[in-house]
C-alpha cells in the first residue's frame, strides 16, 4: 500500500501554507526566497 502526501502535509513540513506550497508547485513565484527554499527543502516532485 502506498502512502499517498498531501499538500497540506508538504505545507506543515515546511511551516508554510497550503497557498505559498500551491504557488510553487504550480509556478507563481510570487512567493518569496524565504518560503521557497523551505517548500523546496521538503517536496521534491518526481516528474
Amino acid at each position: 500500500m502506498s502512502q499517498h502526501v498531501t499538500i497540506d502535509d508538504v505545507a506543515k513540513a515546511a511551516g508554510v501554507s497550503v497557498t505559498t506550497v500551491s504557488r510553487i508547485i504550480n509556478g507563481h513565484y510570487s512567493a518569496s526566497g524565504t518560503m521557497l527554499l523551505p517548500v523546496e527543502t521538503v517536496f521534491r516532485p518526481s516528474i
